[in-house]
């Protein structure tokens, strides 16, 4: 088995390595499997992850600088997998945030949001994110809710998603409802790199289907205070290339949307983000170049 850069430019030449199910080579860093049962997952969740930065004082005005990184337990809870509904031993990350409006609550960036661990931060790397919508997030059912809606792109219904994963805590692959079949030209819709560019196709599933985003990264080069090179990203949907070498300049990221790192020459892990609706993710890892 390949690993390191061979496995990088093997891992990007060849499409059918991306894609739902692909399982992690030789020498990957597993952030979270689960498909070795919930007290293995648990356990994953507890070890490699934490709370992005506690609410509410971390939105406060500058209050955010002062706010607790990297001790506070992860928010998100061990939930069953909707493809092996009858399986206890295939089990997921799941968002806890309430459905926007209609249970009440406004969206709001980083709430219960999760990192890596500081000794899972990366430069150069390939990640593997395997997420699925399921709609409505109900704390009362926390196993099997909306898995048989529509993957609806209007907020005000109980089947909209809007969740994220951010390479490097500053560029975000957008995670949200978007319809069927249709292009996507808004740079903040689903398969985006948030406010920079939208994706070049639309490989979206329904909720209740687990979608994949595979992401050859390369990290920003920097002298000093001064940035040389940006950082670029290829990134899969589903096995389908939607994003071809993009140089990424993080516009999603910092203070300006509260969600996401200041881009600067530090070394930062993935985020996951916890927005609107019941969000779950599996199958995450990744290989440092």
């Amino acid at each position: 088995m390949f690993t390191g850069t061979l496995a990088l430019l093997l891992l990007s030449a060849f499409p059918d390595s991306v894609g739902v199910g692909v399982r992690p080579p030789e020498g990957a860093v597993v952030l979270f499997d689960g498909s070795e049962g919930r007290a293995a997952a648990q356990d994953e969740l507890y070890t490699k992850w934490v709370d992005w930065r506690d609410w509410p004082s971390g939105f406060s005005g500058e209050n955010w600088r002062n706010s607790t990184r990297n001790t506070s337990p992860p928010g998100f809870a061990i939930a069953r997998d909707p493809e092996y509904p009858n399986d206890s031993n295939r089990v997921t990350l799941r968002t806890t945030h309430p459905t926007a409006p209609t249970e009440g609550v406004g969206a709001r960036w980083g709430y219960d949001d999760i990192e890596t661990r500081p000794e899972y931060r990366h430069g150069d790397a390939r990640l593997h994110v395997e997420w699925v919508a399921m709609g409505r997030y109900n704390p009362a059912d926390p196993e099997n809710p909306d898995t048989a809606s529509r993957y609806e792109p209007d907020p005000r219904v109980p089947q909209y998603v809007n969740s994220g994963m951010y390479i490097q805590n500053r560029y975000e692959i957008q995670i949200r409802s978007h319809a069927f079949k249709r292009n996507i030209h808004d740079k903040h819709d689903a398969g985006s790199i948030v406010d920079e560019y939208p994706p070049t196709a639309n490989p979206c599933r329904p909720n209740g289907k687990w979608q994949a985003y595979d992401i050859d990264f390369r990290t920003a080069a920097w002298r000093g205070d001064t940035l040389l090179e940006p950082a670029r990203m290829t990134v899969w949907w589903n096995g389908v290339k939607v994003h071809d070498d993009r140089a990424v300049t993080g516009k999603a990221s910092g203070l300006k949307n509260t969600s996401g790192e200041s881009v600067d020459a530090s070394v930062q892990g993935l985020k996951l983000q916890s927005e609107s609706g019941d969000v779950r993710f599996r199958n995450i890892w990744m290989i440092r170049k």
